[in-house]
Order: C-alpha cells, then structure tokens, then sequence
C-alpha cells in the first residue's frame, strides 16, 4: 500500500510539473540558437520545449540535450556517437548488464547482440531507454549499439511507470514535425555514405 501511495505521489507531482511546463510553453516567448548537429536552428515552440525540457534536473547530460536537439530538428538522420560518448555509454552498459538485459542471439558467429536498459541511467536514461548493444563473441567487449529515438509506447512492464508516463506526455506535447532518428556508433548498416 504505501508503494502504491509513493508511485501515486510521485505521478502527481509529474503530473503537476508537466502542467506548469504546457503553461509556460503557452505564456512565453521562443528564442533561437544553432542546433550543434545538424546545424539547423530551432525555432518557435520547438526551442521553447527544448529549453523547458532541458531545464528539468533530470536532464542533464550532454548526450540527453543533443539528441533531444537532434530530434527536434526534425531532420531524421542517422546521429553518431563521438568516440567519447560511446566510451562512457559502454562503461555505463557494463553496470547495467548486471541487472536489466536479455541476450537477443548469441549464434556460432564473431558477435552476439544483448538488449539493455538505461531507463533509469543519469547521463543516458532520457535519451536512449532500452539498446541494443553488439558484443565480440571472444572478448565480450562492446563494439557498437543501435537505437532508435522516439517516443513510442511499450507494453506494460517493459519501462518504469514514470519511465512510460515521461513518454507519453512528451509524445503528447512534443513538436508534430520532430522525426523519429536511429542513434549508433560504428554501425556500418546505418552509417551515412562515406564513412
């Protein structure tokens, strides 16, 4: 019962965030800046929720403003991780793998893919959600990951309940012309042409 009573607690205060968030996105003016991927500006509402988005404490990583920069563009394309980001994100997968993976195929092959959950990650968790990592069958060490950024709903017990709620209010509110991309490092399928 008292679980209960935290998760209800806790919903109403998200509840009462995302309500002060749509009123000040309708009270306030948008600015504009540069998107540092795509080069393109946000403008109107959709720098407006990029700047309240980014302004929860939750948000704070550079990785998590750059996607969500990326996906407000709307441009669609492929983003690649730094070399950087891809090595903090792979020592983040090794403390997440204790808890929250599943082998996706593991073959006679060189390589073996694994699902892995970041929900709950500080620097990737409201960015990426659940990857798909690939493996070296010999060393097990992580090589690359592909995701895909949207904002998609999962069947119940796949994502934390304000995991699924964050989901669904951003799908909610968010810009119409955002585009769902595909994050990756290295990935030869996804890589744009001459890399």
């Amino acid at each position: 019962m008292n679980n209960y009573i935290a998760v209800k607690n806790s919903t109403l205060y998200h509840m009462r965030w995302i309500a002060s968030l749509l009123f000040f996105i309708l009270a306030t003016p948008a600015f504009c800046s540069d998107s540092a991927y795509t080069n393109q500006r946000l403008k109107g509402y959709k720098k407006l929720f990029y700047l309240l988005i980014t302004a929860h404490p939750a948000v704070k990583s550079p990785i998590e403003q750059k996607l969500l920069q990326h996906y407000l563009s709307g441009s669609g394309t492929v983003y690649l991780l730094t070399d950087e980001e891809f090595e903090t994100l792979k020592k983040t997968v090794g403390q997440q793998r204790q808890q929250k993976h599943e082998l996706i195929q593991q073959a006679a092959s060189a390589y073996y893919t694994e699902r892995v959950r970041l929900d709950d990650d500080p620097e990737f968790g409201f960015a990426l959600g659940t990857i798909n990592c690939v493996f070296e069958s010999s060393t097990g060490n992580m090589i690359s990951f592909t995701d895909v950024y949207d904002f998609n709903k999962k069947k119940k017990g796949l994502r934390s309940l304000r995991s699924e709620l964050y989901t669904r209010m951003f799908r909610l509110i968010a810009p119409r012309n955002s585009k769902k991309f595909i994050v990756t490092y290295r990935a030869p399928a996804f890589s744009p042409v001459g890399d």
